[in-house]
């Protein structure tokens, strides 16, 4: 190695295996070798193979954020929406490995990734200032969101097709995600409005609501 080995230097080459290659790419016996140091070397710097995917999570989550702001700066309404959806998409495109990384740590209970994930749907919410919904039916709205677009992303990336193929179901699912979210306002009006984390029923009942202009 040409610099010493540091915490920083370790959480910088496991995210680059993420992102290049996959998160099961990222053990410490892989980065070791890497870096050509030993395991034990790595401890010095790093607790555990958990303790390293949770900052690569972090990191992850931390440019993510910064795309979707600097996407939706400026915008509003459904022209806000759609900004910050294709960003999300390619942060998708390009990271598509870091999607699963959700499921390799346990994000309930710990604070910071209970945290990144709030940021996440807090700049959500923001492209969501122009509906007619308070601050926590603004949440609710950014989670279901959030929840639609890793949902496409998903799906985008474990189809195996080029992302031409999709282009016009992403349009597609846009138009049905404000044209919900507009629906969402009525349904807080009349005074109708349910879970819709626990009830899915509700999710497709909101989402067919509302008009698109």
């Amino acid at each position: 190695m040409s610099k010493p080995l540091s915490r920083q230097i370790v959480i910088d080459h496991a995210f680059e295996l993420a992102s290049l290659e996959s998160v099961e790419s990222v053990t410490l016996t892989r980065i070791a070798s890497d870096l050509g140091v030993t395991q034990p070397a790595l401890y010095r710097h790093i607790g555990g193979i958990h303790e390293l995917l949770k900052a690569v999570t972090l990191r992850a989550r931390e440019l993510f954020v910064e795309e979707l702001r600097a996407a939706s700066l400026g915008l509003s309404g459904k022209m806000a929406v759609r900004a910050l959806a294709y960003a999300w998409r390619r942060g998708g495109l390009a990271y598509p490995s870091l999607l699963t990384l959700p499921w390799y740590v346990r994000i309930q209970g710990d604070r910071e990734l209970e945290f990144s994930v709030e940021e996440v749907t807090e700049v959500i919410g923001t492209t969501l200032a122009a509906l007619d919904l308070d601050a926590e039916e603004r949440m609710h709205a950014a989670s279901l969101v959030r929840i639609v677009l890793h949902g496409f992303n998903a799906m985008e990336a474990g189809s195996g097709l080029s992302p031409v193929h999709h282009d016009e179901t992403f349009e597609q699912l846009i138009t049905l995600l404000w044209t919900g979210l507009q629906g969402m306002q009525g349904v807080v009006r009349t005074g109708r409005r349910r879970d819709i984390d626990s009830d899915p029923n509700n999710v497709e009942r909101v989402l067919g609501d509302g008009a698109w202009d």
